[in-house]
């Protein structure tokens, strides 16, 4: 049986968001190998990382590609279009982190251990937001209110990641030497990068319970 525009588009977009989630996992396994001073497998956790960036990049473009086809109603066209543009931005946001510690690595220093030691517990909570948000869009159109309830979960691990963000930048105003600015920028950067995913998420989950609502 042939499958309908909606169907493809629906899959290719759990395709795009569970691409996305393989790069945050490989983020979270990028921090720990280098608050374990691992650089070289850091750097191939990192190569890995940005390589399925550019898949999730080729798959936005696809999903773009099928949305200007006919066959699916205008206000599907722009719901889809407006949830792949929220993952993508999530997905900018994780890269930024990325670059980050590509940055650490460049420069032969080691960033601040604790702040690691918390970011890798908020990369956790963006592990399992996309997670949710991953089995909310399953239900979205199948099974609206399991679609809410799902991504009604998300709020407290965004909520647990906004306490890591400012836990994060008390320990580097506690910690970091006050002429050490480079260190302090890309820091600060790097936990706001992941402060800025999990806003990512929640907003995806609010349009998700707008979209399954409606």
């Amino acid at each position: 049986m042939k499958k309908s525009q909606h169907a493809i588009i629906t899959d290719l977009v759990q395709t795009h968001i569970k691409k996305i989630l393989a790069t945050v996992s490989l983020l979270e396994k990028a921090i720990l190998a280098f608050s374990d001073n691992k650089v070289l497998e850091t750097e191939e956790f990192l190569e890995q990382l940005f390589k399925i960036e550019i898949e999730v990049d080729k798959l936005r473009r696809e999903i773009f590609t099928e949305l200007t086809k006919k066959d699916l109603p205008i206000n599907h066209r722009e719901d889809l279009k407006a949830l792949v543009e929220r993952l993508d931005r999530f997905a900018d946001c994780i890269k930024d982190a990325a670059r980050d510690i590509k940055i650490f690595i460049s420069a032969k220093k080691v960033a601040l251990g604790q702040v690691l030691n918390i970011s890798v517990k908020t990369v956790k909570q963006l592990v399992e937001s996309v997670e949710l948000l991953d089995k909310s869009i399953g239900e979205v159109w199948g099974n609206p209110n399991q679609a809410i309830n799902i991504a009604t979960k998300v709020y407290e691990a965004e909520e647990k990641a906004d306490a890591s963000h400012l836990k994060g930048k008390m320990t580097i105003i506690e910690n970091l030497p006050n002429d050490d600015f480079p260190m302090l920028m890309i820091l600060k950067d790097f936990i706001d990068s992941l402060e800025r995913a999990a806003d990512m998420c929640a907003d995806t989950a609010d349009f998700l319970i707008v979209l399954a609502g409606g």
